[in-house]
């Protein structure tokens, strides 16, 4: 990363290094898990606005390809971590493995929950209107036979399938 700002951005100042991108990706994981109402859409559509108006130095100093790569990494990083972790693959408080498929399942039902949120928040700028793209992406680089599963997903979700249904194509 060569961007001062971006990896400010995206790691902030203090020795830890928490992934501040990562961080966003989750923070819409959850608000997909509890979507129920339009307050759930505004909730999501404020977090979504503090975070693009948060990074926007950073985007403006690196230029969208860096900015948009580091997004894309952090979602690839969230989907790679779902496949991994052993207290999310699990059931009864960790003492029950699922199976891939159920694994597989539940991450694009995850994934397409919070596209569903993403979308349904009416996203005004340009930097937002790129986050469901990065999401199916990095889904996709994680889960690269995930297609399926996230169409499947999505097919309960007709304003998410209708504006991220193309990206599964793969003449698209």
């Amino acid at each position: 990363m060569t961007s001062p700002l971006l990896e400010r951005a995206r790691y902030g100042t203090k020795p830890g290094k928490a992934d501040h991108f990562l961080g966003f990706w989750l923070s819409l994981v959850i608000e997909g898990r509890g979507y129920v109402r339009a307050s759930d859409a505004r909730r999501a559509r404020k977090t979504i606005d503090a975070f693009v108006a948060d990074t926007a130095p950073a985007l403006a100093e690196a230029g969208p390809e860096a900015y948009f790569g580091e997004l894309l990494d952090a979602a690839r990083l969230y989907f790679g971590t779902t496949l991994t972790d052993p207290a999310y693959s699990s059931t009864l408080f960790g003492l029950k493995r699922i199976s891939n498929e159920e694994l597989h399942g539940k991450i694009a039902n995850e994934a397409a929950s919070a596209l569903q949120v993403i979308i349904d928040s009416n996203l005004e700028t340009d930097t937002a209107r790129r986050l469901p793209q990065l999401w199916v992406e990095g889904y996709l680089e994680a889960i690269p036979n995930g297609a399926d599963e996230l169409r499947r997903a999505l097919a309960k979700r007709p304003s998410a399938f209708d504006a991220v249904g193309h990206l599964l194509d793969p003449l698209a």
